[in-house]
């Protein structure tokens, strides 16, 4: 080790210390990786605040957003609806559903292990199409990803089309993606058409996040008619 330890039985503590500092900074006072600072997020989530008479996120806000005339520090918008489900095939499982642009995938970092994501002309034609986690593909196919893919499946009450499987991820093996209408048609309700659960908003740079946010709370502060930030029937936060 290149560091100079200090002498003698009484400075035993000291030299603890000092071996304990060198671990976490990696060195001589030079930081190590453990001890970098996170990547900077361009990242806003927008979720309906819980509290009585909060007004619904809608398809409308997510719109608003996107506009460059009021949120020029917004690069994208995506909205997203979320619950649970049923999935048939010879078998019926339970499933998480999540209905959303076809930026949602590379967005929450997933990737496809077979097949393909939806298309922008089947997200605005609402079509019944799904991508499936790996979990269900072990519980409906027996783990056959090619069985998997083009295979119809029952999903509430309408017939899907699987387009894609879903590799390993953490927390969504058993989970289903579909496009944002579907979501809000076939497994929601009608009456729910244009009502969403989360808004997410990235801003053009980490350094501009602030001034997306504020441009977010201007945005849904004048569409909810809302005087004070005390009175917000929404959340904001940097992710």
């Amino acid at each position: 080790m290149a560091c100079r330890s200090a002498r003698g039985r009484g400075r035993a503590l000291v030299v603890v210390v000092v071996a304990v500092a060198t671990a976490v900074l990696g060195g001589c006072g030079r930081p190590g990786p453990s001890a970098q600072a996170p990547a900077p997020s361009n990242q806003i989530v927008v979720t309906k605040a819980d509290r009585p008479q909060a007004k619904d996120l809608k398809d409308s806000d997510a719109l608003a957003l996107r506009d460059p005339a009021r949120a020029p520090d917004v690069a994208r918008v995506t909205p997203v609806v979320t619950g649970t489900t049923s999935i048939t095939t010879q078998q019926t499982v339970q499933a998480k559903f999540f209905g959303s642009t076809t930026d949602y995938v590379a967005l929450t970092g997933h990737k496809l292990a077979a097949g393909d994501n939806f298309t922008t002309a089947q997200e605005r034609s609402r079509a019944k199409v799904v991508l499936v986690g790996p979990a269900l593909v072990t519980s409906l196919f027996g783990g056959d990803t090619r069985a998997a893919v083009g295979a119809d499946v029952q999903i509430g009450r309408s017939r899907f089309r699987t387009i894609g499987v879903l590799e390993h991820s953490a927390q969504d093996d058993d989970a289903i993606i579909m496009p944002l209408g579907t979501a809000q048609v076939s497994i929601l309700s009608r009456h729910a058409a244009d009502t969403v659960n989360t808004i997410i908003v990235e801003s053009k740079s980490p350094s501009s996040v602030d001034a997306a946010l504020n441009q977010v709370y201007a945005v849904l502060d004048a569409r909810h008619n809302i005087r004070t930030p005390q009175d917000r029937d929404y959340t904001a936060e940097v992710k």
